[in-house]
């Protein structure tokens, strides 16, 4: 990875990825600019049609861009607030949106002219208009994926704001394989020290942490903070109760930031800090954790690792003299040759740009990376990550060695985590980097798939209290309430992805139920368990709980005391609708 240690601008001139005309009468104009980022992996085509009053294109507004990249950000509109706006007319932008594969969405603004400026209001054809500065959306089809557009206003200058779109497609989910399939993610989550160059460690590791779910294993890298590292890792520990110990070095500055969570069993573990580094990489000890996980009785031996940083040629060697102390290291295990070693990390080495290189890493470890079958293009790439700014790179990776059990099927893909919570809307990305995940089918036992619900707390963003309910055993018709978490059963809950079922653990026959109150105002309690019954359906959204017969709804703790009512509301921003997964 290529370390920034400057202050970056927001939306800097690569993340906008289309040059931005100047008008010549812009200097004059009160303006407001709307820009629309595409989360999805096709190319978006934008047409505006500017109806109603008329105003004219290139003197009154201007489109700067007619495509949208995978993952990218443009300015694409830019709008007179008073020249040329007559009072009392109304003038309308509509953008038609349009996938590859032809699905559209349209994305609107209004201006209504004033006695001396203009009023606008933001919306799409499927939303009501808005004036304020709340974060909306809606929900559609979009590029073949249920997706969220999501919409808000920001304050940028006196004489306008500025208006941001986002098309935000549902992510896929994980599904665990049996004891013979190994699905590893290996990410770089960006969580430095406070101070250093990471931006809002503490709100991108909150929404990350209900993003991992469904993988055997994760490798993380520059997880350095203590602090949050420890408040992530607990959190995670329900889906993940095994972890090992952060690779570290006495006497160093920082330790190395790098670490394997599990899904099963850790039969051992080991660590190495490398000898070798350059520059501000010598602070901290990088090196390799080895975990030996038990899979239904199949070991699966995972080498996670985080090397040299920068690729100036003494770089390169350092990062040579770490691979062959990698391979040193995974010999050292005598592992049997008739057991699958995978080796996982951000290794920093661009294949694009270092070919060379990529081939000597491969060269030294033994090794064979597992292929790409999908997914985003790059594991770092700063014309599209609102985080970090330069060239595409791909350094993150999931190989498998060749000296020892190869898979008879193997696939892998650059996922993209982002969110559309209120703490990181107009930046989205959850880290400076993606996230690589490798899936490996090896000719073992294969027993039968894991297909166990994890159970966790339900917090309240605002009480940081519990979705409970009345008494202790789950009954129909006991009413959903807040209460002081107590890591107990009946505080518990799993969401289905499929069904939508989200089930009590005290007795996972009975499930959260709004009894056909989907509106605000409308109740919630519990009910035995029926997947066909719409009133039990649910979708876990942007932290909000969301049932699927409206999703213009949120379940909202009303108050703060035990024993607070918990029903529905209509969406908003507030802690009250934000609720996280806990123990």
């Amino acid at each position: 990875m290529r370390k920034k240690f400057s202050t970056l601008a927001f939306f800097t001139a690569p993340v906008l990825l289309t040059a931005v005309a100047v008008l010549s009468s812009a200097s004059t104009w009160a303006e407001s600019y709307i820009y629309l980022t595409n989360n999805t992996n096709q190319t978006l085509d934008l047409t505006i049609n500017q109806r109603g009053s008329a105003l004219v294109k290139g003197e009154h507004w201007q489109q700067h861009a007619t495509s949208v990249p995978p993952l990218g950000t443009v300015r694409y509109l830019e709008t007179n607030r008073d020249t040329g706006i007559k009072w009392g007319k109304d003038y309308y932008f509509d953008t038609t949106v349009t996938a590859e594969d032809g699905s559209t969405t349209m994305l609107q603004q209004k201006l209504t002219g004033t006695w001396n400026f203009s009023d606008i209001w933001h919306g799409t054809q499927q939303s009501p208009w808005y004036d304020d500065r709340n974060i909306h959306s809606v929900k559609q089809s979009f590029a073949g994926v249920d997706s969220t557009i999501a919409f808000k206003a920001e304050n940028a200058r006196a004489n306008g704001d500025d208006y941001y779109y986002v098309i935000h497609p549902k992510e896929d989910d994980v599904i665990r394989g049996a004891n013979n399939n190994f699905n590893v993610l290996a990410y770089n989550v960006w969580a430095l020290l406070p101070g250093l160059v990471s931006k809002s460690v503490s709100e991108r590791l909150n929404l990350l942490k209900d993003k991992l779910n469904g993988y055997d294993a994760i490798v993380f890298s520059e997880l350095f903070d203590n602090s949050r590292r420890n408040t992530f890792l607990n959190a995670l520990k329900t889906e993940y109760p095994y972890q090992t110990q952060v690779v570290d070095r006495s006497g160093s500055l920082e330790d190395g930031g790098v670490l394997i969570v599990s899904r099963y069993p850790i039969d051992s573990e080991s660590q190495i800090a490398f000898d070798d580094c350059d520059a501000e990489d010598c602070m901290s000890a990088k090196g390799v954790i080895y975990a030996k996980i038990n899979k239904g009785g199949n070991p699966y031996h995972v080498f996670g690792s985080h090397t040299q940083a920068w690729t100036a040629d003494k770089n390169q060697a350092t990062r040579l003299s770490q691979f062959q102390q990698m391979r040193n290291f995974i010999n050292s295990r005598s592992i049997s040759s008739s057991e699958p070693v995978i080796i996982a990390g951000d290794l920093n080495v661009d294949k694009i740009n270092f070919p060379q290189e990529y081939n000597t890493m491969l060269n030294v470890l033994n090794a064979e990376e597992v292929p790409r079958n999908g997914g985003y293009a790059y594991t770092y790439n700063g014309y599209v990550n609102n985080w970090t700014d330069g060239a595409p790179e791909n350094l993150d990776y999931v190989l498998y060695s060749t000296a020892h059990l190869q898979p008879t099927s193997s696939e892998s893909k650059v996922l993209t985590p982002r969110s559309i919570h209120a703490d990181v809307f107009t930046k989205y990305d959850l880290s400076d980097h993606f996230a690589m995940v490798g899936n490996l089918t090896f000719d073992t036992p294969a027993g039968e798939a894991d297909t166990t619900l994890v159970y966790k707390e339900l917090r309240d963003g605002r009480s940081n209290k519990c979705l409970d309910f009345d008494g202790a055993s789950p009954s129909n018709g006991k009413q959903a309430l807040l209460w002081d978490c107590a890591n107990v059963a009946w505080q518990k809950w799993a969401l289905d992805q499929d069904s939508g079922l989200l089930r009590n653990q005290a007795n996972p026959e009975y499930c959260l139920d709004n009894m056909g109150q989907a509106y605000s105002g409308g109740g919630l309690h519990l009910w035995q368990c029926d997947e066909n019954n719409i009133n039990q359906q649910w979708d876990f959204e942007n932290a909000q709980l969301v049932p699927r017969s409206n999703n213009l709804i949120a379940v909202d703790a009303y108050g703060t005391d035990n024993g607070s009512q918990v029903a529905f509301w209509s969406k908003h921003n507030g802690g009250n609708q934000q609720w996280s997964w806990g123990n």
